[in-house]
């Protein structure tokens, strides 16, 4: 299965996100924001798996979406 991470500091934008890529059979991960999303992936994984893909918001508070 296909897994993707959506990184963004609006909960209903990530929600939203979520259940379009979840109609598809898409398993996604969330995070708040660029630093709870760098950890993980810097191991290469987020919640015990890899991921495929990142949605990613460009301006957030913190670590952007470019960082």
């Amino acid at each position: 299965m296909t897994r993707v991470l959506v990184v963004d500091d609006d909960r209903s934008l990530r929600l939203a996100v979520k259940k379009a890529l979840g109609r598809k059979g898409v398993d996604v991960v969330e995070a708040a924001d660029g630093a709870a999303a760098l950890e993980p992936l810097s191991r290469g994984e987020v919640d015990d798996g890899p991921v495929d893909a990142c949605v990613l918001d460009l301006r957030m508070p913190g670590i952007d979406g470019m960082e």
